[in-house]
């Protein structure tokens, strides 16, 4: 039987960076009294999670996948193993575990959900065509993996935070800022400053280009130059996961030929910071860098540039010091003040120290995100008691949401005249998830070439988004394929016919072939709509058909339908009308509300699936009949 204790699951790619980076946290949250499950890749530190207490379970995680359907796959053996395990709450460390744990939590119903960002990485750092095409369709999948009930989204500095709301990937309310993972103050610790001859300055990460490796080793050339004398190393690993990463035999090379030492991976990084007389991240982009945090703890003086992450933790002047983004000069420049000065390396660690004392230790990182989880569990009921000390202290200055999120996931509406047949109801979500996951990995590469041809077909965003009303007379944002001109809505109607001099020649071809439908599988996988179902109207049709509304909304909206199938050329009749609005308005829309009051009467999944064969069979390339030339676009897309 189950003990009467929360149960959290921490989902982290690799047992290395859990231990690095989480164990504080995993341990102040056994300590708190819940059952800690730690799911990772077990490759170094399998033995020690066991040893801490945690239920370790292994998994074969691989970050950098490029096999849609075994993507896939290991988003299903997620759910299994959420449902298996019964997490009342999960917390996914980075970007591939929020994604997938995020869709297998939906599909596993776990009742609450934290998503934790360490930085935003390669994708939104690199600006090659091929990153901007994978952050095309991170962006997408992010906004549906974010869109869950009872979730929270963990960012550690402002500039990413800024970023995502911009993007539109999550919304304000969700977000609680908490920087960093927190440093032990007892392990990292300053000691008596060793003389060294020749000043030791350390750069720890892992070997990636936009850790700022390569101008670190151009720097270590200038000083070499100048003559001034320095012990410039590497420490850390090659990550052949990462596309950013440096090879071994560059690193090596280096090496060899006196530029810089590498000294691999460590495990005794608080030695090695104590030993060191400057620490050095010229990273392109952090989320809050933790070697930054040990290293101030150590008492020592740091270099960084200036990006938000690092800015969070160095002062200009004051414990070390900021330089430009890949400014390999600039960074030679302010390595070279702090080797001639001991005094002023003194003083600069001596206010590091304060400064994560103050701010950044473990115990207040652990609390906070403690008060995350019940804040969490206590919106479900669950577990109150376990978590009171913490739900009730909000940190203050983060963000956090003071309405209880809705739960949507009941198929029909309360006082609804329909009764909904729980089986089916799990079957029919089911079907949507699998659906919709299957339809974005599969679809990804679509997404992105649709994406650039939006962009070089005219100016404006790529994704058109409109408030339409869904299940419950709710409403939500739509997602299309833009298919006009940027302020269509404010230069034309609603209603929209194949002569509208607002759509694009681009978009005209996505109209005909429904391609501009397609980012509506993000809306079918946060729940909104469905693979089937009847089409979602504005409000202004709904207010005018409000009644029957009341039996069509009593479901979710979906991508398809029976009036989907029969107006398939809908705008090509509304073009010949003479008064398109009141075309819609008078015939159009009561014929597809009839349909629509026909698909909830007769719903089931076989109705689905014969529904979805069809709409298949009508998008492929065919004579189009002059009999019912209705084409579906009732409203601006």
């Amino acid at each position: 039987m189950r003990a009467e204790r929360p149960r959290l699951l921490l989902l982290i790619t690799e047992d290395s960076y859990f231990w690095t980076h989480r164990l504080d946290l995993a341990r102040a949250a056994r300590d708190a009294g819940l059952e800690v499950h730690i799911v990772t890749r077990v490759r170094d530190h399998g033995k020690r999670i066991a040893d801490e207490g945690f239920k370790l379970v292994p998994i074969p995680f691989v970050r950098r996948g490029r096999q849609p359907f075994g993507e896939l796959v290991g988003v299903l053996k997620l759910a299994w193993l959420y449902r298996r395990l019964k997490p009342d709450i999960v917390h996914h460390v980075a970007m591939k575990p929020i994604l997938y744990g995020s869709w297998a939590a939906r599909l596993a119903g776990v009742p609450a959900v934290v998503n934790a960002f360490a930085g935003l990485g390669y994708a939104f750092i690199e600006q090659s065509w091929q990153a901007r095409a994978l952050r095309a369709g991170l962006q997408a999948g992010l906004r549906s993996a974010l869109a869950l009930p009872n979730a929270r989204v963990i960012l550690q500095n402002d500039e990413d935070c800024n970023r995502l709301i911009r993007e539109q990937v999550v919304r304000r309310d969700q977000v609680v800022m908490i920087r960093g993972s927190g440093v032990d103050l007892q392990v990292f610790h300053p000691v008596p400053e060793e003389h060294h001859d020749v000043p030791l300055i350390v750069l720890g990460a892992r070997m990636l280009r936009h850790k700022g490796t390569e101008e670190f080793v151009h720097a270590a050339r200038i000083l070499q130059q100048q003559g001034i004398r320095a012990r410039c190393v590497l420490v850390g690993k090659a990550d052949a996961d990462n596309p950013a990463s440096l090879s071994e035999a560059q690193l090596a090379q280096w090496h060899r030929e006196g530029i810089v030492e590498w000294w691999g991976h460590r495990e005794d990084m608080a030695d090695v910071l104590m030993g060191a007389d400057v620490v050095v991240l010229p990273s392109y982009a952090e989320g809050l860098p933790k070697i930054l945090l040990e290293a101030c703890a150590c008492g020592k003086p740091v270099v960084a540039t200036s990006v938000d992450g690092c800015r969070e933790i160095v002062k200009e002047g004051d414990n070390g010091f900021l330089v430009p983004v890949k400014d390999s000069a600039a960074l030679a420049s302010a390595m070279s003040r702090l080797v001639s000065d001991p005094d002023l390396r003194r003083r600069m660690g001596h206010r590091g120290r304060e400064i994560v004392v103050n701010a950044f230790s473990k115990e207040q990182v652990a609390s906070e995100t403690l008060a995350v989880y019940g804040d969490l569990l206590s919106r479900k009921g669950r577990f109150a008691s376990h978590l009171n000390g913490h739900a009730s202290r909000r940190p203050a200055g983060k963000t956090w949401s003071e309405n209880a999120v809705n739960d949507s996931r009941s198929d029909v509406m309360p006082g609804s005249r329909l009764v909904s047949r729980p089986g089916s109801a799990v079957v029919k979500r089911g079907l949507d998830i699998c659906g919709s996951v299957c339809g974005l990995l599969l679809l990804a590469p679509v997404f992105a070439i649709v994406a650039v041809l939006i962009k070089m077909d005219s100016p404006g965003s790529v994704f058109f988004r409109q408030e339409r009303i869904g299940r419950g007379f709710r409403a939500f944002l739509i997602y299309k394929f833009r298919t006009m001109v940027p302020n269509a809505p404010m230069i034309g109607g609603t209603v929209t016919t194949t002569r509208d001099p607002r759509i694009t020649k681009l978009g005209a071809i996505l109209r005909d072939t429904k391609i501009d439908e397609l980012p509506q599988l993000i809306n079918v996988l946060k729940g909104e709509m469905s693979l089937v179902g009847p089409r979602p109207e504005v409000q202004e049709y709904v207010d005018m058909f409000r009644t029957q509304y009341a039996t069509v909304l009593s479901v979710r909206p979906g991508m398809t339908d029976l009036a989907s199938l029969k107006y398939r050329h809908e705008a090509e009749i509304l073009a010949r009308a003479a008064d398109p609005e009141e075309e819609y308005v008078r015939h159009i829309l009561p014929d597809k509300l009839r349909l629509a009051e026909e698909y909830v009467r007769r719903s089931c999944l076989g109705l689905d699936l014969m529904l979805i064969f069809r709409t298949v069979l009508k998008l492929l390339p065919q004579r189009k009949s002059t009999d019912v030339a209705y084409q579906k676009n009732s409203s601006i897309s």
